[in-house]
């Protein structure tokens, strides 16, 4: 259901994507979770149980401010605005006064008489009134698949972003797998015993089929009966589709 939400939800057909599971459960059923949503690729990344935490290393500064400011955008100036974001914008340097930093603008919109907003960037300045609703107007008709141009729109709050880009962080090329024979056991595969092998994560094969188990510190991945399995340079398990 949470798949569905982030993609046919949102316009996009998962089968374009690839499946990219984490956590320490997450490659446990990553696979499966793909199957059912129809993803043919599953990305087993190198850590997954502390992937969170390697994204936050590797993730950009960012200050995020949000101000209420309810108003009818046809009784708003273009100068009222332009100070409520300049104000949001001073807040937020506050914290990152060590290095310049991308402000990103955003007003939360919606019909009058809605009770949820859509966030809708402000892609001008000095800001264009008349272009922040077209683009209101346009997202709206993205998300919904309808738009109501004859309808009064109101401004519900402004966002800024601030963030300061500490510039791409390259993951070593992973060493050669150990070659370290799997031991097994017996594993259910829908409701059948099989003898599986399982692999430390380091001594997985450069490209196997499954059945298989992948253990490592942090997490568990499963292999389907069948399904293709390789590792690319970074370490990485790429898991094909389960036939």
């Amino acid at each position: 259901a949470a798949i569905r939400k982030l993609t046919v939800e949102r316009g996009h057909d998962p089968r374009k994507f690839a499946m990219c599971p984490f956590g320490g459960a997450g490659p446990l059923h990553g696979a499966e979770l793909a199957a059912e949503t129809g993803i043919s690729e599953t990305v087993i990344p190198l850590a997954p149980g502390v992937n969170s935490a390697l994204g936050l290393l590797m993730s950009n500064l960012r200050e995020d401010r949000i101000r209420t400011f309810v108003r009818l955008l046809d009784d708003t100036s273009a100068d009222e605005l332009e100070a409520v974001f300049s104000e949001l914008h001073k807040d937020a340097a506050q914290r990152l006064d060590f290095a310049a930093g991308e402000a990103r603008r955003a007003l939360g919109m919606r019909y009058l008489g809605q009770r949820y907003e859509l966030p809708v960037t402000v892609t001008t300045q000095p800001i264009d009134l008349a272009q922040v609703a077209a683009d209101f107007h346009a997202e709206h008709e993205r998300q919904y698949g309808f738009s109501r141009s004859d309808q009064s729109i109101e401004i519900s709050s402004a966002w800024l972003s601030l963030e300061v880009d500490l510039q791409a962080v390259h993951l070593p090329l992973a060493p050669a797998s150990r070659n370290t024979p799997p031991s097994t056991r017996s594993v259910v595969f829908r409701g059948q015993p099989q003898d599986t092998p399982v692999f430390s994560r380091d001594a997985v094969p450069e490209s196997f089929r499954g059945p298989a188990i992948v253990e490592q510190l942090d997490a568990t991945t499963v292999v389907w009966p069948g399904q293709p399995a390789r590792v690319d340079d970074y370490g990485q398990l790429i898991l094909g589709a389960i036939p």
